[in-house]
């Protein structure tokens, strides 16, 4: 799981990717790369990735067994701020090499929350509010992205609001936060410009564990990069990705284990967009979010979720692993001897 960072300084240039709208490992995934250093890397004929099937490789656990509530209704909720409704979502979590950790999520009214008054077209807006958009929010700053730490493990977390330097009239975080060689953290978001046009994605650093950020650069394309991140290959080039189109990389990614020809291992049955990162001891934390806020009352009781997960040694499936609450309280007492 120990991605090798980048050895030189990096150009982004854009592509595009479809996402999946579940959380499993493995399966049949479909992303978009794009080669960095200098030079775009393309293939004309692509390899399909090939798909391993293993049998009894889903957890005996189920994920209701294992999750644990980070972040909602009276759990660490954000102090209210003008447009605020209860909804957290698009969570991306990572772990520092001092080993704190740190939570990206947007808050906000609704599953996309723009600035007031909206400048949506009639007929967008009208959609959105079949969709459950309220009709007489008050947010002149729209949602904003926001930070949670923890100094000891997932145990307690810092409330204090960061807010991005961001060149966008309004945007959405989709990550993961990554952690490059030097020590910094890089951090994708994707904005509506402020002269018009498609979406375009932007790339912050924070050079301070998250405390400041800092903007790095950002890309445009004749398209809409919605939902954007990055991470980086084994050979670490760094990829980003966004929505809606989609192709295949050549490098990495061609071979997966799997249930089925069609699906991967059940993480969690959710909305999705979840994220992960690994830990000490070889485990994955995978934080995702309870639905889409779709409807009012949804997105009011929004709650960021946490779990663990163990990929086999042998790679025959995974394992959700028991509550993190008390694998907290076990670390805790290993750290005290």
């Amino acid at each position: 799981m120990d991605f090798p960072p980048p050895s030189s300084p990096w150009s982004l240039r854009t592509t595009m990717s479809a996402l999946s709208c579940s959380i499993r490992i493995a399966g049949l995934l479909f992303f978009a790369a794009i080669a960095t250093h200098p030079a775009i890397v393309a293939a004309a004929d692509p390899p399909r990735p090939v798909v391993k099937v293993v049998e009894d490789g889903e957890s005996e656990l189920k994920p209701e067994d294992v999750l644990t509530t980070v972040l909602g209704p009276g759990v660490n909720q954000p102090d209210p701020y003008p447009g605020y409704g209860g909804f957290v979502g698009w969570v991306s979590p990572i772990r520092l090499r001092n080993g704190d950790w740190v939570l990206g999520f947007s808050a906000g009214y609704w599953h996309a929350s723009a600035p007031t008054p909206l400048r949506f077209s009639p007929g967008t807006i009208a959609e959105y509010q079949k969709m459950g958009l309220p009709k007489d929010i008050v947010a002149p700053t729209g949602g904003v992205a926001m930070i949670m730490r923890s100094t000891d493990e997932g145990k307690t977390w810092d409330k204090e609001v960061i807010r991005l330097p961001s060149p966008f009239l309004s945007d959405e975080t989709n990550g993961p936060l990554v952690l490059l060689k030097d020590g910094s953290i890089l951090l994708t978001v994707s904005g509506t410009p402020k002269e018009g046009g498609p979406a375009q994605a932007a790339f912050f650093t924070s050079q301070d564990r998250g405390a400041t950020w800092k903007l790095l650069s950002t890309i445009k394309a004749d398209h809409n990069l919605d939902e954007a991140n990055a991470t980086q290959l084994p050979d670490g080039r760094l990829v980003m990705m966004a929505r809606p189109e989609g192709d295949i990389s050549t490098d990495g990614g061609q071979t997966w284990i799997a249930p089925a020809k069609d699906h991967g291992f059940l993480v969690d049955n959710c909305y999705a967009y979840g994220k992960a990162f690994e830990l000490p001891d070889g485990t994955l934390l995978v934080a995702d979010q309870g639905t889409g806020g779709h409807t009012t009352a949804d997105a009011k009781s929004m709650s960021l979720r946490l779990l663990r997960v163990r990929i086999r040694p042998d790679h025959s499936g995974i394992d959700l692993l028991p509550g993190l609450k008390d694998w907290l309280e076990k670390a805790s007492n290993q750290n005290e001897r």
